[in-house]
């Protein structure tokens, strides 16, 4: 039977990863690809983990679809959104939000129409000026050309900026070498239409001391840049959003560190308690399972193996986060201990840059907080 087993802090959000395989070549990328050529998910299971999710307490549901690149399977979206949309007028009170992440290079009218008519949030991975871009992002096949000029080219034709009344989100990953022209891409994407945007650091890379300094110093210019545009802007509404921002803003999504809400739907219709197990390869996997589309989610169990994870964290570091005054606003680390102690690297000398680079997004995005209520 479809069930989530007992246990507190129970999952608002699913994140459904579709397929492993992309026509990109992202350097960051943490999927693994290897020996799942032609295994995907398919309806049969994709509804019977939605029915799994639906039946978890609360009503607010998020349901993502991520990959690889989702849009190789875009006909299985189309497929399952009726089928979510009778899950929400079954219960009206439940408040639903559907996402797609996409590198944009397989957008075409049909997609975007569905998209618009929908209502589902289109995120497209785009790092800012090409030449950015286009080092970080290569297609696979050189044949192809540049991914920025296929974006650009797909969103020209496609959407009409602010005037379209469809709101695109632009996610943009940053790293050391090019943290230096932050604002200046972020600029870039606010002048091309995006309503949100949405910047991320290669949590993977060596951040030096120097690179943290140069990131916080481009931090604080977009501060200034975020906050003039609020002074001559009537209402927020008239500016660009960040996901991030908001959440601080509105008090949701807190202690993300010590209360994950996420689960996460690979292709055998297994749940897992974190998106970074997709780092690993498949039977190296199974230490994070917290159920399947059969059994149901046991709760307890993923609750029950985050909560090792933290203490592991505090044990190798022996820093304890629940001291700390940013706490309340702090990114999660589980994820990126995952990664790096699976990978075979030293998580804990990476642990300092993880914690700066909370910090340096926690007190500039606070100070924009603090000066927008004070306008607002």
């Amino acid at each position: 039977m479809a069930r989530i087993m007992p246990g507190i802090g129970y999952p608002d959000s699913l994140n459904v990863f579709l397929t492993s395989r992309c026509n990109l070549g992202c350097s960051y990328c943490f999927v693994d690809r290897a020996g799942h050529k032609g295994k995907e998910i398919g309806q049969a299971s994709l509804k019977e983990a939605i029915d799994i999710f639906w039946k978890s307490p609360g009503n607010q549901k998020t349901i993502s679809f991520t990959g690889g690149e989702p849009f190789l399977r875009f006909g299985e979206i189309k497929r399952i959104y009726p089928y979510i949309q009778r899950k929400q007028r079954n219960n009206p009170a439940a408040k639903l939000m559907i996402t797609v992440a996409t590198n944009g290079t397989l957008l075409d009218s049909k997609s975007y129409r569905f998209l618009k008519e929908t209502g589902i949030i289109l995120k497209i991975s785009l790092d800012g000026k090409k030449e950015i871009h286009d080092a970080n992002r290569p297609f696979n096949s050189k044949k192809c050309g540049s991914s920025y000029d296929r974006i650009t080219d797909n969103l020209k034709k496609l959407h009409r900026g602010r005037k379209d009344g469809y709101r695109i989100n632009a996610q943009l990953v940053f790293s050391p070498s090019t943290a230096g022209k932050l604002l200046e891409n972020i600029r870039l994407l606010w002048e091309n239409g995006f309503d949100c945007i949405d910047f991320y650091p290669d949590l993977y890379a060596q951040w030096s001391k120097e690179d943290l300094d140069k990131l916080n110093s481009e931090f604080r210019a977009f501060a200034d840049f975020y906050l003039s545009l609020l002074k001559n802007s009537p209402s927020r509404e008239d500016i660009f959003q960040n996901s991030l921002l908001q959440a601080f803003i509105k008090e949701t999504g807190l202690y993300k560190s010590l209360h994950c809400a996420k689960i996460h739907l690979d292709w055998k219709g297994n749940f897992y308690c974190c998106d970074k197990v997709f780092s690993l390869p498949e039977p190296k996997r199974r230490e994070f399972a917290i159920g399947d589309t059969h059994k149901g989610i046991n709760n307890s169990l993923r609750l029950k193996l985050l909560e090792e994870k933290r203490r592991q964290i505090r044990d190798l570091t022996g820093k304890d986060c629940r001291s700390c005054a940013y706490l309340k606003y702090c990114f999660c680390p589980i994820g990126h201990y995952i990664y790096f102690s699976t990978q075979g690297l030293d998580f804990k000398q990476y642990f300092s840059q993880f914690c700066r680079l909370s910090r340096i997004y926690i007190s500039n995005f606070l100070r924009i907080k603090k000066k927008l209520l004070a306008v607002y």
